[in-house]
């Protein structure tokens, strides 16, 4: 039917322009597609369309730019993915970056980077990346797991002891976390 939703989206556009729907639609396909400033456009012009929407049903928060930060910064950190396990780093680094110029609160963004960081053997900025991401989400195991793994590179070994055993304690079914003491 529809090639893709774009497509589709700036055709029902078209055909009702003073709809606050389409552009939003509109505005997230475009965000996903990395399309960032065509997105903020349709963000703006379906906010102005209907500043306050009454409907609950209809698009659950008032703040459409943040919901389409969240998705743009998500689709940049996906992009990043794809272009590491690629093996394309410099571009894979990046994306993580958008990401977080994006959403600076974005942890998985932050360990994105410090893996990318790892993989250059720049760990000092690794390093640095991952206690972004810790600050962030203090309980996520595989941060606390990489963190120890830097940590253990450069020859801090107490404090990345101390990491692998938070891992552990956060997923103590994780065999990854298991195997360091």
């Amino acid at each position: 039917m529809w090639a893709n939703t774009i497509i589709f989206w700036e055709d029902v556009v078209r055909k009702s322009p003073v709809k606050k729907r389409p552009h939003i639609q509109l505005s997230i396909a475009y965000a996903q597609a990395g399309r960032d400033n065509d997105s903020m456009e349709q963000a703006r012009i379906a906010a102005k369309l209907s500043p306050i929407d009454k409907n609950p049903h209809f698009f659950m928060q008032s703040n459409i730019e943040d919901q389409l930060k969240n998705v743009s910064a998500d689709g940049h950190n996906k992009r990043g993915l794809d272009l590491l396990n690629q093996g394309n780093i410099s571009e894979a680094e990046h994306e993580f970056k958008l990401a977080i110029d994006i959403k600076p609160a974005f942890a998985e963004a932050h360990s994105n980077l410090a893996v990318v960081h790892q993989q250059t053997e720049h760990f000092s900025d690794a390093l640095i990346e991952y206690n972004k991401a810790l600050q962030i989400d203090p309980k996520n195991p595989y941060i606390h797991y990489n963190l120890g793994i830097v940590l253990q590179k450069v020859g801090r070994i107490s404090e990345a002891y101390a990491h692998f055993h938070v891992a552990n304690d956060l997923a103590p079914h994780n065999p990854a976390f298991a195997q360091h003491p």
